[in-house]
């Protein structure tokens, strides 16, 4: 018999998801979220099962509110960067890939005995407490993405920095525990991983003025309906993120038939800013596209500034020999094409 805190790790939203995309091709964007989970976890968590859309970890050991928390935002940020990556992935045709950003993860944490066994040839956890660690994945609760925490494992303890709620499971005997609302960790988390490209780090940097208010085309840049008369593109197919326009994953596909994925990596209506991101461009790895619309005297005045994750000194030139072959595309187009849209439209 040995005594530990188990952690674990559910994919909210798994059911629908899988219904919408097919199981052949949900499984695929599944196994990367869940190896993203295990990647971020690190010693003396490790992985007891892996439970369909979920991973189980135990740590033998009573783990202090405060770590637990460290371990939570770790696994959490990991997650949401695989849900970035692979909702960006829109132009591989199979369309779960999309509709992966509408799934995020939910944690339970309960502390008990277990016993390590070997049945079959898989190493098992057993015990009461185990089996009430999963019971707790239906506990009544509103929402998709929290840490539930039972009073067994927090005792008096608080959840710091995180807005909670009390509940129960209602067993023959009332399961205690505490919901911290994970909403707050995705908002830090997003505001670090936002990515704005200065007049410094830009590989081009465009401006244009236009004889429209700043309000006025900041609500054109940002409307997914419009964005098919600005982009360039033939087709454009918009899949919404699951809470707030970051992450909102759009495949775009040009006249000539190139396709690709942009992803809104950032988003700050109160300055106007926003930040594309795409994949397509080789050896950039990530081309940042940042809009700023600001106010102008004939207006507005819009700036397009375009960065790359590999910077190098020809970095501006494969990306100029990349637009040439894809010319409906490029930043400079969607500039006139934007102006346009307000002065002769």
């Amino acid at each position: 018999m040995a005594f530990g805190t188990f952690l674990l790790a559910d994919i909210s939203g798994h059911s629908r998801y899988l219904d919408e995309a097919g199981l052949r091709h949900a499984s695929n964007s599944t196994a990367k979220l869940l190896n993203a989970l295990i990647a971020a976890s690190h010693r003396p968590w490790r992985v007891a099962n892996i439970e369909g859309d979920a991973v189980f970890f135990v740590n033998p050991a009573r783990v202090p509110v405060p770590d637990l928390l460290a371990h939570v935002r770790t696994l959490f940020g990991a997650f949401l960067l695989r849900v970035m990556d692979v909702s960006q992935d829109v132009d591989c045709g199979c369309g779960a890939c999309g509709r992966a950003n509408r799934l995020t993860v939910k944690f339970i944490a309960h502390a008990g005995d277990y016993e390590d066994r070997v049945i079959g040839r898989r190493r098992e956890l057993i015990g009461p407490d185990v089996v009430l660690t999963h019971r707790l994945l239906k506990p009544g609760v509103t929402g998709e993405e929290y840490l539930l925490l039972t009073r067994t494992y927090l005792g008096n303890d608080a959840v710091p920095d995180l807005p909670t709620s009390d509940g129960a499971l209602q067993l023959e005997e009332p399961v205690p525990f505490v919901v911290a609302d994970l909403a707050p960790v995705r908002r830090d988390l997003e505001s670090r991983l936002a990515v704005y490209v200065s007049d410094d780090e830009a590989i081009r940097r465009l401006r244009t003025e236009i004889r429209a208010e700043a309000a006025r085309v900041w609500e054109v840049l940002t409307d997914p309906a419009a964005m098919r008369a600005w982009s360039g593109a033939q087709r454009v197919d918009a899949y919404p993120a699951r809470d707030g326009a970051v992450g909102t994953s759009y495949q775009w596909v040009l006249p000539d038939g190139h396709e690709f994925g942009q992803l809104l990596i950032a988003s700050d209506p109160g300055s106007r800013r926003l930040t594309f991101r795409r994949d397509d461009v080789p050896l950039l790895r990530y081309v940042y596209t940042t809009y700023r619309v600001g106010e102008h005297e004939a207006g507005s005045a819009l700036t397009c500034a375009v960065g790359a994750a590999r910077r190098f000194p020809l970095a501006g030139r494969v990306l100029s020999a990349f637009e040439r072959r894809h010319p409906d595309g490029a930043a400079d187009r969607t500039l006139v094409r934007l102006k346009e849209l307000f002065e002769e439209g």
